[in-house]
């Protein structure tokens, strides 16, 4: 198992391969500007090892007024659909408790986009996206 503590910023193009796919968001926390998402575990492959353990993802230089959330009534793939769009910061003061596991992802220069499966204790599924907007680079930390 690889055991070293990685600080890795997010880079395009980069050789190191992992997804955020199945990863399950369990935590938000803001402080000051910044974003962070902590993680229950991250698949990565690094050279011939591979690694699987918490993690979180800091999102630098936030713009707040541009953060959102957007929770949909049911599973999106086909047919209509009713949701309710709201800021990251009052999801996070609204709800305490929560399992989102990210589906996919998309970056779009300043844009990170996240299409979640939002698990609700006692009730069926349904999807959610996660818009983030921020300046500064994705800093990846490993526990």
């Amino acid at each position: 198992m690889w055991t070293r503590q990685v600080k890795m910023e997010y880079i395009r193009n980069c050789s190191e391969k992992y997804s955020l796919h199945d990863c399950k968001i369990k935590e938000f926390e803001i402080k000051e500007d910044k974003l962070i998402m902590k993680f229950d575990a991250l698949f990565w492959l690094h050279g011939d090892e591979t690694d699987n353990r918490p993690f979180e993802i800091e999102f630098p230089e936030v713009d707040f007024d541009d953060c959102s959330i957007y929770i949909f009534d049911r599973w999106l793939y086909r047919g209509k659909f009713k949701g309710q769009a709201m800021s990251l910061k009052k999801f996070i003061k609204k709800y305490k408790s929560y399992e989102l596991e990210i589906l996919d992802e998309g970056y779009f220069g300043y844009d990170k986009s996240y299409f979640c499966q939002y698990n609700r204790k006692g009730k069926a599924p349904v999807n959610l996206i996660i818009k983030i907007w921020n300046k500064g680079d994705m800093i990846y930390r490993f526990n």
